[in-house]
């Protein structure tokens, strides 16, 4: 069960990989934040149970951060789930109102899951240049998601001989 003053990184409440916690808002200028703990290169699975289910408005913003930069996020008024590619280190997820028209007090439940290994097939952020590109592996799908409207994610992929590159 989420703990107050859970409000910023300093006081986050600490996330077991896997395991559901629930928390609450109290009010619209209410912020729950979370930690969870990576040790090598994985992805962070963000599965959020939202108390309502209203796909017209936005109650809730679910955010994956480094502490510094999004890495990932959602708005929602429905149960959402999102991945994204990681090092080894610290993480939070910080769950906001929305907005200040749509708050919603009710119990929500999150989990986030770690797993370590392999990327491939995710976005991993920093990736908004051609020096820090995801590599593109030909055939096979890859997530991404745009953080915000300065986020560019930028692919890069290899080819061996004259050809035509399809994009799905």
């Amino acid at each position: 069960v989420e703990t107050e003053d859970n409000g910023d990184t300093s006081t986050a409440d600490t996330l077991t990989s896997g395991n559901p916690i629930k928390g609450q808002l109290s009010s619209i200028n209410d912020m729950d934040v979370y930690s969870i703990v990576t040790t090598s290169t994985g992805t962070i699975d963000i599965d959020f149970d939202s108390p309502i289910n209203n796909p017209y408005t936005d109650y809730f913003t679910i955010i994956l951060s480094d502490g510094i930069n999004t890495i990932s996020s959602q708005k929602t008024g429905v149960d959402t789930s999102f991945s994204a590619g990681v090092e080894a280190g610290t993480y939070y997820v910080f769950v906001d109102p929305a907005s200040d028209y749509s708050f919603n007090d009710e119990e929500y439940s999150l989990t986030a899951t770690s797993s370590l290994g392999d990327t491939s097939g995710v976005e991993t952020e920093d990736n908004g240049d051609t020096s820090t590109a995801d590599t593109l592996t030909s055939g096979n799908p890859i997530k991404g998601q745009l953080s915000s409207i300065n986020d560019m994610d930028v692919y890069s992929i290899v080819t061996t001989s004259t050809g035509t590159i399809d994009i799905d």
